[in-house]
């Protein structure tokens, strides 16, 4: 072993000063744009630009590459097994496509030793190779941002992780994506209901920097080979034009308990109409209750089992938006006949999942369930309407 150990110093020791007369014509950026108005874009995206002096070239080494004409892509996205690649592409390309859409981005210059820049340069290089480019996408673990700063974090010899790791922050997997997303409000509200509580814990400044503004940030304050400041200087090469994402999102428990109340309050109303139209207007409600409760928990229960979404597992959603209430729909269905009896399977059915809600919000007191505990307001005065309505029917 120590042998070994003398070789390889011996060996680094060698090709140290090659590395570092190639890396002496080299500036490295990290670039930062600004998010876009198009539901992929609303995260933002990060890149790494390599400027060779010698010849005045610029690269950009791009981690947010993807293709819709890919092989089953749509079928890949729900199942979460994504591919994206590395590409290298130019300056004056990547500000004009930016500039259209006017998306900001801002440069910083890294203050990487020559070596480091050579060996930077080497590695993305390596990396841009067909056979080398393509890599399974994880939203959180592994998207544009985390691939440069891992491959940041190599070059560095490991200095940039621990600093970030031990830099707690009040964010979450989860209040990032759907803060970030936001503006597109159904997308964001689709996204919240899917997450399980795996995206609820606390992050570190490390796994937070999957956000590319974050990892802006992030890098302002590393200091690397003997307590230098990673980022030497930063230039605007352009400006943004479009509103920033929300800094905070709102607060949804009002609103959706609202909601549930006027379902569950409507839903009781019209047990008492004897007419035509009450008998319709209340079979439809309860129809329309139990599928929208039943195909959510099916969609949450699917994610789990049957995707590698991994953040959308353990969805604890599944016990207020339950399945089981897809059996109710027949009942419901029924319900319009002037001459309708609930059947005993039905009421107990009600009963039972409306039980399993109220214990799903006791659960929620016991972990991470506060901060989706909006989706429980919104339900659970419907499963509860659901059981009791039956009951309040006036017999012909």
């Amino acid at each position: 072993m120590r042998i070994l150990r003398v070789a390889l110093l011996a060996l680094a020791a060698w090709i140290a000063p090659a590395l570092a007369e190639e890396g002496d014509a080299l500036e490295i950026d990290l670039l930062t744009f600004a998010p876009g108005q198009v539901y992929w874009e609303r995260f933002g995206h990060n890149a790494l630009l390599v400027h060779d002096l010698t010849d005045d070239t610029s690269t950009i080494y791009n981690y947010g590459m993807f293709d819709f004409e890919e092989k089953n892509f749509f079928l890949n996205f729900v199942r979460g097994r994504m591919h994206y690649h590395l590409a290298a592409l130019g300056l004056s390309e990547t500000l004009w496509f930016y500039d259209t859409e006017g998306r900001g981005i801002l440069a910083q210059r890294l203050n990487l030793t020559a070596g480091q820049r050579a060996a930077l340069d080497k590695y993305l290089q390596w990396n841009v190779q067909p056979e080398n480019a393509t890599y399974d996408y994880d939203y959180f673990l592994a998207n544009c941002s985390t691939k440069l700063r891992d491959a940041l974090d190599r070059v560095l010899g490991g200095e940039l992780k621990p600093q970030l790791e031990k830099v707690p922050t009040n964010a979450t997997f989860r209040s990032e994506a759907v803060r970030l997303i936001w503006p597109d409000h159904a997308l964001a509200l689709a996204m919240d209901f899917g997450l399980g509580p795996l995206s609820d814990r606390p992050i570190n400044l490390w796994e937070r920097s999957y956000v590319p503004d974050a990892l802006m940030d992030a890098v302002r304050h590393v200091r690397v080979n003997g307590g230098q400041p990673l980022v030497l200087d930063e230039q605007r090469l352009l400006p943004n034009h479009l509103p920033p994402p929300p800094s905070t999102l709102p607060k949804l428990a009002a609103p959706f308990l609202g909601i549930g109340l006027g379902v569950a309050i409507a839903l009781m109303l019209l047990a008492r109409a004897t007419g035509p139209s009450g008998r319709v207007s209340f079979s439809a409600l309860g129809t329309f209750a139990s599928f929208a409760l039943g195909f959510g928990g099916l969609v949450s229960l699917s994610i789990w089992a049957f995707t590698e979404h991994w953040a959308g597992a353990r969805n604890p959603h599944v016990l207020q938006f339950d399945p089981l209430c897809l059996l109710l729909m027949p009942g419901w269905i029924m319900a319009r006949r002037a001459d309708w009896q609930q059947a005993p399977a039905h009421r107990w059915l009600s009963i039972a999942v409306a039980l399993i809600g109220v214990g799903g919000l006791a659960l929620s007191f016991f972990g991470p369930g506060a901060s989706t505990r909006h989706w429980i307001w919104l339900a659970l005065p419907m499963l509860i309407a659901l059981a009791v309505a039956p009951m309040l029917r006036r017999s012909p």
